[in-house]
């Protein structure tokens, strides 16, 4: 579990195939809530990430691709070519709301 940089949002993120795998493309389950712990139905969510530490990027194009409901939303196209430490990056608007958050995953 993550809270937002402006305490706005609560997320977890959950990766549907464990461990994450290496070198493989795949996909997370991405939680919202707001402040009051209340499901965020309708979200606008960018992915980005990378590491950091090796001053690169995904090498794909992560998504979200299906409101799951009840806050649930499914990331597509995540993919770690190496193992080490990465970011997940989130932007999230909801309404008139925004906010970011990172989620730090660390791959074997």
């Amino acid at each position: 579990m993550v809270v937002s940089d402006h305490k706005r949002f609560v997320l977890s993120l959950f990766p549907n195939t464990t461990p994450p795998p290496l070198h493989q493309i795949h996909d997370w389950t991405l939680q919202v809530k707001d402040a009051d712990a209340v499901a965020v139905e309708t979200a606008n969510i960018m992915v980005y990430g990378g590491m950091p530490k090796h001053k690169h990027g995904f090498s794909t194009n992560p998504k979200v691709t299906q409101n799951l409901g009840n806050g649930n939303y499914l990331i597509d196209g995540i993919k770690f070519n190496m193992p080490g430490q990465w970011e997940i990056w989130l932007n999230i608007i909801a309404g008139k709301v925004r906010d970011k958050a990172v989620f730090v995953v660390n791959i074997k």
